[in-house]
């Protein structure tokens, strides 16, 4: 009896159709679950040009390093502003993407994934911005150095003609760095300005340090200047005795 009620359900043509409308639904829906699995795993794949697909850096710790090495080897805040501005735009593409996708009648978690792709993004910038943070402190240390060694052989007494000679070299050095020193401490602020941007946190001190250059700087100058004045009557001294002697 049981054998005689199936038989004439699997010969009708409605529910032979609707078979194959389930079987086509199916095949679709996995078909859009590939699909979705691969937006998140195409970039995992290996390849041969890191800049082809940034996202792919996020990855590969070989091309982790490789931007490492960039940032080491030209250390320069265009660099810095370029990596940060790339991999802050993934991360608000990875927190913006939504964490279930819906493949006909299968929803499709990637909450996981999500998180994994924003925590390595994060990783990213934070190295990037620790990199960043240490040139900043590193380069201010010298400018900051080389202010100093200028305050202090601008104190020295010159009793000679060679030593007046040196001074007056020092101090027209002094005027002839000043374009170029404005454009170091102005670099500096604009490296720190692109840490914050990135979410960076960077040292109040190493802040102030930055701001305090171009001050210490500027006071350096009009103090040369003021000095190079001054001492207009001893060159004028030193040129009648030399005139003496010949």
């Amino acid at each position: 009896g049981s054998v005689q009620s199936i038989l004439p359900l699997t010969n009708n043509t409605a529910i032979k159709l609707i078979t194959v409308e389930i079987s086509e639904i199916k095949k679709l829906a996995f078909s859009r679950l590939e699909k979705y699995k691969s937006i998140w795993e195409e970039d995992k794949g290996d390849y041969q040009d890191m800049y082809s697909n940034f996202k792919r850096i996020i990855w590969n710790p070989k091309n982790k390093f490789k931007i490492d090495k960039i940032l080491e080897k030209n250390p320069t805040t265009s660099n810095f502003e370029f990596f940060i501005k790339y991999f802050n735009g993934f991360l608000k593409d990875f927190e913006s993407q939504a964490p279930e996708m819906n493949a006909s009648f299968i929803l499709v978690d990637f909450t996981n994934v999500k998180h994994a792709y924003i925590n390595q993004c994060r990783e990213t910038l934070n190295r990037i911005s620790s990199f960043a943070i240490r040139i900043v402190e590193k380069r201010s240390n010298e400018i900051h150095r080389e202010i100093e060694g200028f305050n202090q052989r601008i104190n020295m007494d010159c009793k000679t003609l060679e030593e007046l000679k040196s001074y007056l070299n020092m101090l027209t050095q002094i005027r002839d760095l000043t374009m170029e020193y404005e454009f170091k401490i102005k670099d500096l602020e604009e490296m720190i300005r692109i840490i914050r941007k990135s979410g960076g946190g960077i040292a109040p001190e190493i802040q102030q340090k930055v701001g305090q250059l171009l001050l210490d700087w500027v006071s350096l100058l009009e103090h040369s200047s003021a000095i190079e004045l001054s001492l207009k009557t001893k060159k004028e001294l030193f040129a009648e005795q030399t005139k003496e002697q010949v």
